[in-house]
C-alpha cells in the first residue's frame, strides 16, 4: 500500500513539473484553432499519442469523446492544410500525413512538431471550461501536459430571438423569417441536440425557417434551443451566418361555458411555485371587454395558492378565446417577462329568445329605433342591455 501511494505521488509530481497552463477565449458555435509545440526529448525514435480530457469541478479527468463541447486533435491532412493556410500556422516539417489511423505519430530524436487542435462548443456555460491535453509515449509515460482553460461565461452571439407562447403540451409549428437568405444545402445545427426543437428550411422561401416542437408543461421551464445556420462552404463551422435563439413558453388552458349576455364569475388558482415568491402580482387580459381579472392588482398570500377572480361577459355566441398573463407587480418589464399565462376558451350559447322584432332599415344609413320592453318581474328591477353584434346593432 505504501509503495502504491509513493508511486502515485511520484507520478503527480512529474505531471505538475510537465504541466503548462494556457487560455483560449472562445465563442459558442465558432471553431477555434491553436497549436501545441512538442519535441521528442529522447535520443531514439519514439511513437506518441495524444489524450484529451475534460477536467470536472472535482479535478477528475474524463476522456473526451464526441460531445457538444469538444476539444480534438486535428488529424485530417485536408483540415490541417486548410488551417495552416487560413490561420498562418507553421507548415509541419514532418508532412501532413504525420498521424496514423489511431491518431499516433512517430518522431525522430529531437524532431519538433506543432500539434494542431480544434475547439468547438455547442453549449453555453457560466463557469470556465477546463480541458487537459496529455502527450504520452506509446508505453504510457507522460511527456507533456497542457491544461487548457476556456474562460467563462461562454455563449453564442445571437442575431435573432424567436419567442412564442403556446398551450401546454401542444404541437407547435412556426415559420421564422431571417434577415439573410439560407442556402438550399445550408447546415442547420440545433443546440442542445436533445432540446426537442426541430428546424428545417422552408421550401421555396430562402429567408424562412420552419420550427417544430412540443410546448412544455405549464409548470416546467420554457423549452429553449439555439439554431445555428452554417453556409455550404463553412465545412469546419468556423462562423455561423445566423444564430437564432428559440424560446417557447407554456400557457395553462381553461374552459368555461355560458350564455351570451350573462356574466360568468370564476376563480383561477395560481400555485405558489408559479408566482415565485412575489408579494403582489398584476394580471393582464388581451380582451378586457370579454374577460378580465378584477381587481388586476392582487396581494399574494404568504402560504397556499393565490386565487385570481375572473369576470367574463360573452357578447357573441360560439367559441371565443382570451389570453391572460400574470407578472410581478411594480416591474417595468412585466409584460416582457410574465410569470405565467393561460388560454381561456369561452363557449357561449345564444340567449333564450323571448321577443322578436322585425325592423325595416335604410341601407347605408344609421337608424335609431325604440323597442318596447315589459318588466316580467313583479318588483322594480334594473336591467342590463347588450348586443351580440355591436358592429351592426348598439344599445344604449
Amino acid at each position: 500500500m505504501r509503495e502504491r501511494s509513493r508511486s502515485k505521488l511520484v507520478q503527480r509530481r512529474i505531471r505538475e513539473t510537465l504541466l503548462e497552463k494556457r487560455y483560449l477565449p472562445a465563442i459558442s458555435g465558432e471553431a477555434s484553432y491553436f497549436t501545441v509545440p512538442f519535441t521528442n526529448p529522447l535520443s531514439v525514435e519514439a511513437l506518441y499519442s495524444v489524450r484529451v480530457g475534460r477536467v470536472g469541478g472535482d479535478s477528475n479527468l474524463t476522456v473526451e469523446r464526441s460531445r457538444p463541447c469538444g476539444l480534438s486533435l486535428v488529424t485530417d491532412p485536408i483540415e490541417w492544410r486548410y488551417i495552416v493556410k487560413s490561420r498562418g500556422f507553421s507548415e509541419p516539417n514532418s508532412g501532413y500525413e504525420l498521424f496514423t489511423a489511431t491518431a499516433e505519430f512517430l518522431l525522430r530524436p529531437g524532431q519538433m512538431v506543432e500539434l494542431p487542435f480544434r475547439f468547438l462548443s455547442l453549449i453555453e456555460s457560466e463557469a470556465d471550461l477546463i480541458f487537459e491535453i496529455s502527450i504520452r509515449r506509446s508505453g504510457g509515460e507522460i511527456a507533456r501536459v497542457v491544461e487548457l482553460v476556456i474562460p467563462g461565461p461562454l455563449g453564442f452571439l445571437v442575431d435573432q430571438v424567436a419567442r412564442c407562447w403556446e398551450l401546454e403540451g401542444a404541437a407547435v409549428r412556426k415559420t421564422l423569417s431571417l434577415a439573410k437568405e439560407v442556402e438550399t444545402d445550408a447546415s442547420l445545427v440545433i443546440s442542445p441536440d436533445d432540446s426537442g426543437v426541430s428546424v428545417t428550411r422552408a421550401n421555396e422561401q430562402p429567408r424562412q425557417l420552419c420550427i417544430s416542437l412540443m410546448a412544455p408543461g405549464a409548470i416546467e421551464r420554457p423549452r429553449e434551443a439555439v439554431c445555428l445556420v452554417y453556409t455550404r462552404s463553412d465545412i469546419y463551422r468556423e462562423r455561423p451566418m445566423s444564430v437564432v435563439r428559440i424560446i417557447c413558453y407554456a400557457l395553462f388552458g381553461d374552459y368555461v361555458k355560458g350564455v351570451v349576455g350573462q356574466p360568468i364569475h370564476k376563480a383561477i388558482k395560481l400555485p405558489p411555485q408559479l408566482h415565485h415568491g412575489a408579494s403582489s402580482i398584476v394580471a393582464y387580459s388581451t380582451n378586457s371587454a370579454l374577460a378580465e381579472i378584477e381587481p388586476s392588482h392582487i396581494r399574494v398570500p404568504r402560504c397556499g395558492p393565490c386565487h385570481l377572480p375572473l369576470s367574463i361577459l360573452p357578447s357573441i355566441s360560439g367559441m371565443s378565446t382570451c389570453l391572460f398573463f400574470v407578472a410581478k407587480d411594480g416591474e417595468a418589464s412585466a409584460m416582457g417577462r410574465p410569470l405565467v399565462g393561460w388560454v381561456l376558451n369561452i363557449q357561449a350559447e345564444p340567449p333564450t329568445v323571448t321577443e322578436t322584432h322585425d325592423l325595416t332599415l335604410t341601407y347605408g344609413q344609421q337608424s335609431r329605433k325604440r323597442l318596447p320592453f315589459r318588466n316580467p318581474l313583479t318588483r322594480q328591477t334594473e336591467f342590463m342591455m347588450s348586443s351580440s353584434n355591436p358592429d351592426i346593432l348598439q344599445v344604449s
